[in-house]
């Protein structure tokens, strides 16, 4: 119990904190919900004794005037609390979806790419609705004010009158808890059938690559299978829950209508022996029927109440997350003009692995160096990358940026410090100006200096809307679709408008033709004089821009050195750069 209290009083809290006129508007309808209820039982007796007593035309006009004029007041009053209200639970839902995408994003890789905090993430959204804690808190309270009168008006009458509302509400209880104990598992099951959901329906309408799979490869009928399985899926869960909800309203339909039985009965035999009037009869048998109302209400207001705890729990699980990957972070505010890097000692196991990707790796890269990492497939080189850009931490050892560790950088300032081009780098469907800047403040004429550096000059200034051209036709009638070399362009303007002192390419040539890539290095010899630049790349055009060359051989450090010393060396490096002239040789001859 006192957990309950300490969640909801967090609750109350974060809605305090996200949303306060949601409290406003609120708590006073707690008066105004128990106030229409108990007038709900007590007016229509004092309507039939003004009926039935002796009154004049005039006075049964008055009583109903009155109590119309009554009700309604309370009722206007009440709907404007509630449309203000439900405003404000709209907004807030509205924060806490943004702070889990705002948390979301400032999780380590680690931290999304496993299925049990993918469950979290999705899990945690359930938390829009807590302001709806709120409304069954509030709903709880009038409730209970609303039992206590009603109950005072039945027992004066006759005790059996609770024993039967006793029996109806027990079993509403037991059957609120089974409900419970069913949704806990029921909603893991939802969460994970929705994630299936969402990546079919992603790949079906918003991935342009899985669209080109799907048609070339006639997957159609195969695709379609996948999306009936999720949905049969869906609906086995619901039909699950139609039948248990089913099931229990069967049983509290006989239930409730023995109850009545009962009633009426022993409102008759009072009738007829003349202990209650007629309108005594009306009000017992509205404050029963009201009462058990209230009672079912207030059980499954407890069912709905245990959930939302559940639902803040998941949250909080999200919020627990980010906290664990914060560590103390420096004051510095300055953006370094120069970056040096320094690989101390780091050794990094994925997450839920025990293989060394890297092991004990000892290097630096000094201010303005430009070094090119090389290794055959699976040597760590993107993995090194990755660690660089602090989308992971080394499970050992430490990365320094101009001697101080990058985890304890805080993550605004140090990505601001690199511009990196990833192997599955992403554009999106904004305008060609917003891909390179994503800000509202852009330099216009340095985009087109740039797009003229990399060779992309010509095919903008075709374009009706030059720069302001829209990417893609998914929310653009007038968009465009880029070729594979044309794409990878516009990532790499994209780093180069950064003008971070750290440059970061991972195979930034990858869909360029042989000219267009020797263009593009020697770009970048000229943009990226005074930068640090990291590279991986496989082709040969790469050489004019390295001074230095790291070579990776199962996760280690195999070589490192010029060019010229490597080659002399004769070792690793020298064979795959004969491999790689043998084919550039071949691949020039048959041109």
């Amino acid at each position: 119990m006192r957990r309950k209290i300490r969640i909801l009083l967090a609750i109350l809290r974060l809605i305090a904190e996200k949303e306060p006129s949601y409290l406003l508007w609120s708590l006073p309808q707690i008066i105004t919900n128990s106030a229409l209820s108990l007038l709900a039982v007590y007016v229509p007796k004092r309507i039939l004794e003004t009926l039935t007593g002796v009154s004049t035309f005039e006075k049964i006009v008055q009583v109903i005037l009155f109590y119309s004029m009554l009700l309604l007041f309370l009722n206007m009053i009440n709907s404007y609390l509630s449309n203000r209200s439900n405003l404000a639970a709209a907004k807030f839902a509205s924060e806490i979806r943004f702070e889990i995408g705002r948390i979301t994003m400032q999780l380590e890789m680690k931290d999304i790419e496993t299925a049990s905090q993918r469950k979290i993430i999705q899990m945690a959204n359930n938390a829009s609705g807590l302001t709806g804690i709120l409304g069954i808190v509030r709903q709880m309270i009038s409730n209970v004010i609303t039992i206590v009168g009603l109950a005072w008006i039945a027992v004066r009458l006759n005790v059996l009158f609770l024993l039967a509302i006793a029996v109806v509400l027990a079993v509403k209880i037991l059957f609120s808890y089974l409900q419970f104990r069913f949704n806990i598992k029921a909603r893991e099951l939802y969460a994970k059938n929705d994630r299936v959901g969402d990546y079919l329906i992603g790949l079906a309408y918003f991935d342009n690559g899985a669209q080109k799979e799907l048609r070339v490869n006639n997957l159609q009928g195969w695709f379609m299978k996948k999306i009936l399985l999720y949905r049969e899926k869906m609906l086995q869960l619901q039909y699950k829950d139609f039948k248990r909800n089913a099931l229990f309203e069967s049983i509290m339909a006989v239930l409730m209508g023995a109850q009545s039985l009962v009633v009426l009965v022993i409102l008759a035999d009072s009738y007829l022996d003349g202990t209650i009037t007629i309108a005594d009869f009306t009000m017992y048998f509205s404050a029963v029927t009201s009462l058990t109302a209230a009672l079912n209400a207030l059980t499954q207001q407890i069912r709905c109440y245990n959930e939302q705890m559940l639902n803040f729990t998941d949250y909080q699980k999200l919020v627990d997350l980010l906290t664990q990957t914060k560590i103390e972070a420096t004051l510095d505010t300055e953006i370094p003009t120069q970056a040096e890097i320094v690989f101390d000692d780091v050794t990094f196991a994925y997450p839920g692995s025990d293989k060394n990707v890297l092991e004990h790796l000892n290097f630096t890269i000094q201010k303005g160096e430009k070094l090119m990492i090389v290794g055959v497939n699976g040597s760590g080189k993107t993995t090194l990358i990755k660690l660089i850009c602090k989308l992971y931490r080394p499970t050992s050892g430490r990365i320094l940026m101009n001697g101080k560790d990058i985890w304890s950088i805080p993550n605004e300032m140090y990505y601001r410090s690199i511009g990196a081009v990833f192997q599955d780098y992403r554009n999106f469907a904004f305008t060609l100006t917003e891909n390179v800047s994503f800000s509202e403040n852009t330099d216009s004429k340095r985009i087109h200096a740039i797009f003229r550096e990399i060779g992309f000059g010509g095919f903008i200034d075709n374009l009706p809307k030059g720069i302001n051209t829209s990417l893609t036709r998914q929310f653009a009638s007038d968009g465009i679709e880029l070729s594979g070399g044309q794409d990878q362009k516009l990532a790499i303007a994209r780093a180069i408008y950064k003008n971070a002192p750290l440059l970061i390419l991972d195979e930034p040539t990858a869909s360029l033709d042989v000219k267009a890539e020797s263009e593009i290095y020697a770009d970048f010899g000229r943009m990226a004089k005074g930068k640090t630049v990291v590279f991986i790349s496989h082709r040969m055009a790469a050489m004019m821009l390295a001074e230095q060359i790291l070579v990776l051989n199962g996760g280690r450090i195999e070589e490192y050195g010029s060019h010229s010393k490597l080659i002399r060396n004769g070792g690793l490096y020298a064979k795959m750069y004969a491999a790689q002239s043998q084919e550039f040789i071949a691949t020039e001859s048959c041109s």
